[in-house]
């Protein structure tokens, strides 16, 4: 049996090349398994965002509230909404890596971060503090999105007995939200 490859122009036109190694001592073997079936991923196709909370949200007491990062810095895919749901949602199935971090000021007792993946907690770290001024929350995970429907988002708690408001993040930067793809499913 012959192996083929069959190239599809796009309307408009454009070109697809493949080309040997230099020399016979470079060759290249690509596999692809029988259920190879999608996009090939080059290091500049690969999605990517960074996004910041510019405002001074209140956080109120007892309340699990979703992060508002509402400034983003890039998104070179356009799968993060910084205006309406504050959510990541990757059109390419695969493990991102997902990190967040934000920082609520004058507060004691209990803070909660966790990522929601479809509205259900996926990972989730508490702290607690007996000390006065800013605390700072980190979380990072590895996930999985099936490249359509999946997206993920940032919520905070605390339980200091009143509403403490996040810390702006355009001066530091220290309520962040980023995430980028790692490898396909």
């Amino acid at each position: 049996m012959t192996a083929k490859i069959k190239l599809n122009a796009a309307s408009g036109g454009g070109s697809v090349s493949i080309q040997a190694p230099s020399s016979s001592s470079n060759n290249r073997v690509m596999t692809l398994p029988d259920s190879a079936d999608g996009k090939i991923l080059t290091d500049t196709y690969k999605p990517v965002f960074f996004a910041r909370n510019n405002n001074t949200q209140s956080i109120s007491n007892g309340v699990s509230t979703k992060v508002e990062y509402d400034s983003e810095v890039f998104d070179s895919h356009g799968y993060y909404d910084h205006t309406t749901n504050y959510r990541f949602t990757p059109l390419i199935a695969g493990y991102y890596h997902i990190t967040a971090n934000a920082q609520i000021n004058n507060t004691t007792a209990v803070r909660g971060f966790d990522i929601k993946k479809n509205g259900s907690r996926f990972v989730n770290v508490d702290a607690h503090d007996d000390s006065t001024g800013a605390q700072s929350c980190f979380i990072s995970s590895l996930i999985p999105f099936n490249g359509s429907s999946d997206y993920v988002e940032i919520f905070i708690y605390q339980t200091s007995g009143s509403s403490k408001n996040l810390s702006n993040g355009s001066q530091y930067g220290i309520t962040e939200f980023s995430g980028y793809f790692v490898r396909a499913l």
